[in-house]
């Protein structure tokens, strides 16, 4: 379970792991077994009493001030029963965006950082030394209560240009994704438009969990329904979806919304199989592949630059590439080419084995047909991209 820094004594101790703890006065440490905070209390009272009796009247002036200060209705209700009793009494309705509260999940958030790093110790020293009267909340606290805050102020600023740019027709592209972290598939829904000014806009609306095993197309269309409904949008807002090839192509029919291919995922999975079946090819790659390894050796690395400095030529390194990735391939093969010459006089006095005249020859061929996928694919990528690409 998560440390909890909701008592007082966090005045006046840091933590120090998950059962130890640093008193800020005397810079003792103390067990913390059982992750309590009797010992903490107790060392307080019998080595630092008047620091003790300040934080038994700074309770008794909170807890007085909860019971005149809280609304009924936040009081019964289930959901806020956290900003009384284990929050301190920090109400939704007085949490402002100069607040420290609200600062620090900005920053989770701008830095895309798990709310677990409030607990880190490293975070809590500079709290600590920064701002020692504040108390550093529990993960709970900035998960559902500020996050909450900051996500609704967002949301209503993104449903104002939603609203803005519905009557000029809006585009999407859906996307579904295997999240291994956390063992779900994921659904995400990113909206394009064009406003009334000519500006490109895009925004991503939701990212959606698909549960269950049988994610057949009337789920996967209700889903799809139920994200753009969300934000105030019907299918005859939507001017076209994209979608990978192939995919979910009875769920977007089902929705009743136009779609069309994103096919550069047709045209990886062409470029990839065309160079699986050539063998000579294959053959070739792999070679160049024992060549760039070769070179990870920081001597080798060395003695190539020796020899281009010799020559008066740049320095460049060898490439390594990555087989799942053609464009890496490529990028090695240029590379490889580029450093040619080179790469005979290293042989002649090292023992590597380069590729012949025939082998060569074949090798340019392959990256000259190479180098318009390679155009192609950096056309299709581009955010200005249309659907003519």
């Amino acid at each position: 379970m998560a440390p909890q820094y909701f008592s007082a004594v966090w005045d006046y101790f840091i933590l120090l792991g998950t059962e130890r703890a640093k008193c800020l006065l005397c810079e003792k440490c103390y067990s913390r077994k059982g992750r309590s905070t009797t010992s903490l209390k107790n060392h307080l009272r019998s080595m630092h009493n008047n620091q003790y009796k300040e934080m038994i009247n700074s309770k008794n002036e909170s807890e007085e001030k909860l019971k005149t200060t809280i609304p009924l209705e936040v009081k019964n209700s289930n959901v806020k029963q956290i900003t009384k009793s284990r929050f301190e009494g920090a109400k939704v309705s007085e949490v402002n965006p100069n607040s420290l509260d609200y600062r620090i999940c900005e920053m989770l958030i701008v830095d895309d950082l798990p709310v677990s790093h409030v607990q880190n110790l490293g975070f809590l020293r500079l709290m600590a030394k920064t701002t020692p009267l504040y108390r550093v909340k529990s993960c709970q606290f900035y998960s559902n209560v500020i996050y909450h805050i900051i996500y609704k102020s967002v949301a209503k600023e993104i449903l104002k240009i939603v609203y803005s740019i519905k009557e000029c027709k809006v585009s999407f592209t859906v996307d579904s994704w295997f999240n291994r972290t956390v063992g779900v598939s994921l659904l995400i829904l990113t909206c394009h438009a064009i406003n009334n000014e000519f500006e490109r806009t895009n925004l991503v609306l939701s990212v959606e969990t698909l549960q269950g095993e049988n994610l057949n197309c009337e789920y996967i269309s209700e889903k799809f329904d139920a994200m753009i409904m969300k934000w105030g949008l019907r299918n005859d807002d939507v001017h076209c979806v994209m979608r990978v090839a192939g995919a979910d192509d009875g769920a977007l029919c089902i929705s009743g919304a136009h779609n069309i291919d994103y096919n550069l995922h047709t045209l990886q999975s062409i470029v990839l199989s065309g160079l699986a079946s050539q063998k000579g090819l294959s053959a070739i790659i792999s070679k160049c592949r024992t060549i760039a390894n070769h070179f990870t050796n920081l001597t080798a690395a060395e003695d190539l630059k020796k020899i281009q400095d010799s020559m008066q030529l740049p320095q460049l390194e060898v490439i390594q590439d990555e087989p799942t990735s053609w464009r890496s391939t490529l990028y090695m093969l240029q590379r490889m080419h580029s450093l040619k010459e080179t790469l005979h006089l290293y042989a002649a006095k090292a023992e590597i084995s380069l590729l012949n005249n025939t082998e060569w020859k074949v090798f340019l061929d392959c990256v000259n047909l190479l180098k318009p996928f390679d155009e192609i694919k950096d056309r299709m990528s581009e955010t200005t991209s249309s659907i003519s690409h």
